[in-house]
């Protein structure tokens, strides 16, 4: 096939027989065909067509073609990609994948080959089979600065995808991803349909919280950034304790409250101790059925209230801010540190200083 040719299929059909490219060739994403035979072709690249009515191009063949292949700017619908692969080495030989703004690059079958994809700010790579590095499975070399879909449960072999500023890290389904991350930057974690997060989440990034549901942190994470809480609707679960102040569930950055969730912090498993900073700027509610201790230095930066619905929330840490504290919940909030806030009501049980 010569450039600026389009294969395209009248109907949802698969082809099976190879195909030999001679420049960069567009595939239409009409009607979703499926690419089975073996494409080649020295120099000759794949690029998928905009799409905009929810269709994609399937490539489920062992492709050895070498030229580039450019995911383009689209709509794909939302259980699709914009370009999916069902075999393992269906890009590998490609001189690049690049996944643009608003397009979807799908790894629909398990340890795909994806060192050499690339997703732009805006561009999505879908996780949506088991990934493992032990049985031949590569992960994308650069960072990726559109969202990452987590689509199934993720081992713990399949360490080092990093994430850069302005990222997303987004499960599809309750599910498990424990594998190790790395933040570049400030990331955005939703918290839609319930995820846990079991591998190590390093780097001098953040996670910043949206959507709506209870996003876990089981391991001791190292990420130095923070963690701030920015939205009302997402819970923060924490599976383990701070390690000094070398590592814990939310890393070693500080706890920026900056909205007031419903429950915006809960202990999973045990007590919970947490040596991170924490930064108050607007009201703090902690919840679910274990106690929580924060030993870290506080900081009231407004005159904010702090909910308890746990039994017992200590901040055992030095308090700054003269600012105005209202104390309200069903739980206890002991507050043994340094020069603890001005009260103006305490609502409920829990001891002062």
């Amino acid at each position: 096939i010569s450039s600026k040719l389009c294969p395209s299929a009248s109907f949802a059909a698969t082809y099976a027989s190879d195909l030999i490219l001679n420049g960069n060739v567009t595939f239409s994403t009409t009607n979703s065909p499926t690419f089975s035979g073996v494409i080649s072709g020295t120099g000759g690249g794949i690029t998928t067509a905009t799409t905009t009515n929810n269709t994609s191009v399937t490539l489920g063949g062992a492709n050895i073609y070498t030229g580039a292949t450019i995911v383009s700017t689209g709509t794909p619908a939302s259980n699709v990609g914009s370009l999916r692969i069902t075999n393992a080495d269906a890009t590998l030989n490609s001189s690049g994948v690049t996944v643009q703004t608003g397009a979807r690059f799908e790894a629909a079958v398990s340890n795909a080959k994806l060192a050499n994809v690339s997703v732009l700010a805006g561009g999505f790579l879908r996780l949506t089979n088991g990934q493992d590095t032990g049985l031949g499975a590569t992960l994308p070399t650069s960072a990726i600065a559109g969202t990452l879909e987590i689509n199934n449960l993720i081992g713990a072999n399949y360490d080092g995808i990093q994430m850069a500023a302005g990222g997303t890290v987004s499960a599809l389904l309750s599910t498990t991803y424990a594998s190790d991350l790395i933040l570049n930057g400030a990331v955005t974690f939703s918290a839609a349909n319930s995820p846990t997060y079991s591998g190590v989440i390093s780097g001098a990034g953040s996670i910043v919280t949206f959507g709506t549901g209870t996003l876990t942190l089981n391991a001791q994470n190292t990420y130095s950034g923070g963690t701030t809480l920015a939205v009302t609707t997402a819970i923060v679960a924490l599976g383990s304790d701070s390690t000094g102040t070398t590592s814990g569930p939310i890393g070693t950055g500080p706890l920026n409250v900056d909205v007031a969730p419903t429950t915006a912090i809960q202990g999973v498993g045990a007590t919970r101790t947490i040596s991170n900073a924490v930064n108050i700027d607007a009201n703090f509610n902690l919840g679910g059925t274990q106690d929580l201790i924060f030993t870290g230095a506080t900081a009231l930066l407004s005159s904010r209230s702090v909910t308890t619905n746990n039994t017992n929330t200590t901040f055992s840490g030095a308090i700054t801010g003269a600012l105005a504290l209202t104390k309200l919940g069903t739980g206890n909030l002991i507050m043994s540190g340094a020069a603890p806030p001005a009260r103006t009501a305490w609502a409920g049980p829990g001891p002062g200083s």
